[in-house]
């Protein structure tokens, strides 16, 4: 499994979804309202996916953070 941690550095709504390398939704893994200041927590564990790369997309109010991450399986 994969941990992501983050700051939120606003009140706002957060959402942090992965895609596979095709660029295709796989999960939502944290959506909810954050607060200025604490830290969350979000796990990703493929269930049904193989192997490999995959994209995180944290939307952080009006920002937004990309990444990517490496599974093996």
């Amino acid at each position: 499994k994969v941990r992501f941690e983050f700051v939120s550095t606003a009140d706002a709504s957060a959402v942090l979804d992965i895609f596979d390398a095709t660029g295709r939704q796989v999960k939502t893994i944290f959506k909810g309202a954050v607060k200025n200041g604490s830290t969350y927590n979000a796990e990703f564990k493929p269930e049904n996916q193989v192997g490999g790369m995959y994209i995180y997309r944290l939307t952080l109010g009006d920002k937004v953070y990309n990444g990517t991450v490496l599974y093996k399986k």
